[in-house]
């Protein structure tokens, strides 16, 4: 069962979903294949760019935080929501007005990867 931690519950329970569905292809390629500084450009984020070495840290930072949770799921560990949420707000700030966390519309979403 998650506790509250930094409120990124949400983001959690996705994410143990995605890695406990029975694949193992985005296990593998989010947190088990190895993962190199030459994989990374730079990264709009917020009103900066992270150079590629930043955003290596960034990503290995994220990855942490997942390789945490998912440990805690298989091991019958009393489960903390991570700071995943806040780590991901670094870089994408226009997801919290105030101290609201705005949804994005999906058709944003789809728009993004070229699928409308």
């Amino acid at each position: 069962m998650y506790t509250y931690l930094s409120n990124s519950c949400y983001i959690d329970s996705l994410f143990m979903t995605i890695f406990k569905n029975g694949s193992n292809i985005w296990l593998n390629k989010i947190l088990k294949n190895p993962i190199y500084i030459d994989d990374y450009t730079t990264l709009a984020c917020g009103n900066n760019i992270k150079n590629k070495e930043q955003t290596y840290e960034y990503a290995q930072r994220l990855r942490n935080s997942l390789i945490i949770d998912y440990d805690m799921i298989t091991t019958d560990t009393k489960i903390l929501c991570s700071n995943i949420r806040n780590i991901i707000y670094e870089c994408l700030t226009y997801l919290v007005c105030g101290n609201i966390w705005n949804l994005l519309p999906i058709v944003i979403i789809k728009k993004f990867y070229g699928i409308i």
